[in-house]
């Protein structure tokens, strides 16, 4: 198989300046701010709050943080509109189903900009998250889809059905 990998855009970028790259991709995002040392989105207000980036281990830290609440972001009835409905098919915590989504898709952003050192954590966190949604084969998968979803409205790179290249 013939696979042209493009080259990656982050490269240039230290993680200090990722956070600010990804925020102006993201188009009609929620308002981020520093008002609190606890990081939350808050879909009534829209907004997602992030402690000083100082309060963090690192830069990485910080990023990964900040996307998993950017991803719950995207379920705002604005957006996805994930936060409002729930899937029939899950039978489950909503809730841990949503943490899942988050930790999913804030791992792909940062697989996505070259972000290491934040790996054992989001392990640890989607390992007690799987543990609370019972023993579904299938929820992996869709909560997947939800994350990828999520990935493409922040970084802009939405795909139709059945898009081709």
């Amino acid at each position: 198989i013939d696979i042209k990998v493009p080259e990656n855009p982050w490269d240039s970028f230290e993680p200090s300046d990722i956070p600010e790259q990804i925020l102006e991709l993201y188009k009609q995002r929620p308002r981020v701010t520093h008002n609190s040392n606890r990081a939350c989105y808050v879909p009534f207000m829209d907004i997602v709050n992030m402690p000083n980036v100082s309060s963090f281990r690192s830069d990485a830290d910080y990023c990964c943080t900040l996307f998993h609440e950017l991803v719950h972001s995207t379920g705002h009835k604005s957006r996805l509109g994930r936060l409002d409905s729930v899937d029939s098919t899950d039978n489950l915590d909503p809730y841990a189903k949503e943490e899942l989504v988050a930790e999913l898709g804030a791992s792909m952003i940062c697989g996505i900009t070259g972000i290491t050192g934040t790996e054992s954590n989001n392990a640890a966190y989607l390992k007690a998250w799987l543990g609370r949604l019972k023993d579904d084969k299938n929820l992996l998968i869709r909560a997947s889809a939800d994350a990828q979803k999520a990935v493409d409205r922040i970084l802009g790179t939405e795909f139709s059905e059945g898009e081709e290249d």
